[in-house]
């Protein structure tokens, strides 16, 4: 009774040969799926089906090791596996350009919109790591650091906000909403939410979202504390409404 999207992605990335292989990786029904494919002269293809369009990560394992034995970062690649036939191509998994059907498309579009951000953040983690221990223990340097970050952060979040109201029908935004959403931003981004498209809000990630949002608003600045109890240093019960007018520092 479920729509099941047949996939088939296809790959021609660099010129690697046996022993490497590559890995597909994803979640369908609440389960993790991983999947293995030869693949030669670069060249390499994955067949399966999903119910819905799922979140998958292609990674190279350049002499053959399973995932689990890899002891570098491996190249790798998120795709979104849907009906059709997906195309990858590029000189590395990482840099390759995806193709095939609107969801990797809008993938792309994304990820052009957000990649000025990103390498600003790659190269902030960069400083860190090439910065010598006394730096990276001088509190003035950590914080410098912070701060810059948190300014990536909301420009990135700008930018979420706007590719969701622009493309409402996308299972992009649905994934963005998905990935972004706590209860420091549940007020702004459940409006977008109610702006999706009716088919994607009645997906099993957009009902799934749904119960997050009703969850975070009870959350939400402004908002009534869910109440609680829990022992004091002597043993005795305190609720957390029965604080209600006092100062409470939660701990």
């Amino acid at each position: 009774l479920f729509a099941q999207e047949d996939f088939t992605l296809k790959g021609k990335v660099g010129a690697a040969n046996a022993p490497a292989k590559v890995f597909l990786q994803y979640a369908e029904g609440g389960q993790k799926i991983l999947d293995s494919a030869a693949i030669k002269d670069g060249a390499f293809v994955f067949n399966g089906t999903v119910a819905e369009p799922a979140e998958a990560y292609i990674i190279l394992s350049s002499n053959g090791e399973s995932l689990d034995q890899l002891t570098t970062a491996p190249d790798f690649r998120k795709v979104y596996l849907s009906k059709g036939v997906i195309t990858l191509q590029g000189d590395s998994f990482k840099a390759a350009k995806v193709a095939g059907n609107k969801i990797n498309e809008d993938l792309l579009r994304y990820e052009s919109a957000v990649q000025e951000v990103k390498t600003a953040m790659d190269a902030l983690f960069q400083e860190y790591e090439d910065a010598p221990d006394e730096k990276r223990n001088d509190a003035a340097f950590g914080e410098a650091l912070e701060n810059r970050y948190a300014e990536l952060m909301e420009k990135e979040a700008v930018l979420d906000l706007l590719f969701i109201q622009e493309n409402p029908a996308s299972y992009i935004s649905l994934n963005i909403l998905d990935e972004k959403l706590d209860a420091t931003n549940v007020s702004q981004l459940k409006e977008a939410f109610a702006n999706l498209q009716a088919s994607l809000k009645n997906s099993a990630k957009g009902k799934d979202i749904q119960e997050k949002i009703n969850s975070l608003n009870k959350l939400s600045i402004g908002q009534v504390a869910p109440d609680f109890s829990m022992p004091d240093v002597n043993g005795k019960e305190i609720a957390l409404s029965s604080l209600r007018g006092q100062y409470v520092l939660l701990d």
